[in-house]
C-alpha cells in the first residue's frame, strides 16, 4: 500500500502473528489488501457503507469494525492505566537498559539498540500472552485471537511504539521503530516502504555497498539510511547507513533481556484485569474478544517504557525530520541541524541479516523456561 501526500497522517494497520502464513488462515485475506487507509477512516467513523467481513460487519448501529482503532482518546485510556503502575514496571526494565547490551556504549552507533526493541517488542508480547493464561483471560480471547491480533493506529496520536520489519532482498529486514518517543520515523515510513527503496537494498553487498536507485537515493542519503563515500575525486560509492546485526546477535540479545521482559510481565499480571475492564467498558465493548485490545494495549506500554528510558538518558532520541511531500509522496527530506556530510545516528533502527532464522531465534527464545 502506498501512502502519499496527507495521508501519511492516516490510519496504517498492525499485526501481532508469529507467522505471516498465520494471517491468511485467519482472515483469508491479506488485511492491508482489503483495509484501505480510506475505508479504514470509513470504518472508524462510522460512515462505511460496505462490510468487508471478517474485518467488519452489519449490527442494528450500521457497520462496525472487527477490531479497535488506537487514536488520542484510546491511547490516553490506556496509557493513564499505565503511568499509574510507573512504580511497578519501569524499574524492571530500566535495570535492562542500564546494564543490559546497551551498557557498553552510546545507542546511537551500538546495533544492539535495535536489537534490543525488537527483541522486547517480540518477547513482551509472548510473555505477557503467558501471564493472560495464568489469570484466566486467555479464554476470553476468540480462538483467532488466540492466534494473533490485529488494530489500527493512527501516528502521531497515541503513546504507541511498534518495531516495523520492512523486507528487502533474501531474507533481510530494515527494522524501524515508530510512533511514540520514535515518532519521527514515522514521518518518512512511506519512503522507507516505497518498492523503489526495497528494490536499492536488496542489492547490498556483504560490505553494504549498494547500486544507487536515482528515484529514492537522494532522500535516503539525506534521511540518512544511505551512506555516500567518496572513494576518488570523481568518484563515489553508497553504503547503507544502519548498523546490521544477524540472527546469533539477535538470540544472543534475546537472552540477555529475557530476565526483564519476564520481570515485567509477572510485575504488572495483577493489572491485566484492569485493562480487560477498559477492553469491555469503552467504545470497543462490542467486540467478539478482548485479545485485539490486550495487544493494542501492550503497544501503548511499549511506547511508555521507551519514552522512560529516553527521559533518563538510558536510549538515544531520533532526530527531527524535515519533510517536503508532493502529490507523489516524500519529494525532500532532510535531518533538522545535521551538517552536510556529516554522519547520521539513527538509533534504534538496525539491519537484520538472516531475518527469518532470527525470528525463528526470537520465538525459541521466548520459549526458554523460567
Amino acid at each position: 500500500m502506498k501512502v502519499t501526500g496527507a495521508e501519511h497522517h492516516r490510519w496504517r494497520l498492525q499485526t501481532n502473528f508469529a507467522e505471516p502464513k498465520d494471517i491468511m488462515v485467519c482472515f483469508g485475506a491479506w488485511p492491508d489488501s482489503v483495509l484501505s487507509p480510506e475505508y479504514l477512516h470509513e470504518l472508524y467513523s462510522g460512515t462505511a457503507t460496505v462490510a468487508h467481513s471478517p474485518f467488519a460487519f452489519s449490527s442494528e448501529q450500521g457497520i462496525r469494525p472487527a477490531f479497535p482503532f488506537l487514536e488520542a482518546s484510546e491511547g490516553e485510556r490506556i496509557a493513564s492505566l499505565w503511568r499509574s503502575q510507573k512504580e511497578k514496571v519501569y524499574p524492571q526494565v530500566r535495570a535492562m537498559f542500564s546494564r543490559g547490551p546497551l551498557a557498553s556504549g552510546d545507542d546511537r552507533c551500538n546495533p544492539a539498540a535495535g536489537c534490543v526493541l525488537l527483541a522486547l517488542q517480540t518477547l513482551a508480547i509472548l510473555e505477557l500472552r503467558e501471564r493472560e493464561r495464568e489469570v484466566g483471560l486467555w479464554d476470553r480471547r476468540t480462538e483467532a485471537q488466540k492466534v494473533g491480533t490485529l488494530f489500527a493506529v493512527r501516528p502521531y496520536e497515541a503513546v504507541f511504539t511498534r518495531v516495523e520489519a520492512i523486507p528487502f532482498g533474501e531474507n533481510r529486514f530494515l527494522c524501524v521503530p515508530w510512533g511514540g518517543p520514535f515518532e519521527a520515523y514515522a514521518e518518512i515510513l512511506e519512503l522507507l516502504e516505497d518498492p523503489y527503496t526495497a528494490q536499492m537494498l536488496a542489492t547490498a553487498s556483504e560490505e553494504m555497498e549498494i547500486i544507487p536507485d536515482g528515484r529514492v537515493v537522494k532522500q535516503l542519503t539525506r534521511a540518512g539510511f544511505v551512506r555516500e563515500v567518496r572513494k576518488g575525486l570523481f568518484s563515489t560509492k553508497f553504503e547503507i547507513g544502519v548498523p546490521a546485526v544477524g540472527d546469533q546477535e539477535i538470540r544472543d540479545t534475546a537472552l540477555a533481556i529475557l530476565p526483564a521482559v519476564r520481570g515485567l510481565s509477572n510485575a504488572i499480571v495483577e493489572v491485566l484485569p484492569q485493562l480487560k475492564t477498559l477492553a469491555e467498558s469503552g467504545r470497543y465493548s462490542y467486540l467478539a474478544g478482548i485479545g485485539d485490545y490486550m495487544e493494542m494495549g501492550y503497544s501503548v506500554l511499549m511506547g511508555l517504557i521507551l519514552e522512560w528510558a529516553i527521559e533518563d538518558g538510558l536510549l538515544g532520541r531520533p532526530p527531527q525530520y524535515k519533510v517536503v511531500r508532493g502529490d507523489r509522496g516524500i519529494r525532500e527530506v532532510s535531518i533538522d541541524g545535521r551538517r552536510r556530510g556529516a554522519p547520521a545516528h539513527l538509533p534504534g533502527v538496525v539491519i537484520v541479516r538472516d531475518g527469518y532464522v532470527a525470528w525463528d531465534e526470537l520465538l525459541a527464545t521466548a520459549r526458554v523456561p523460567e
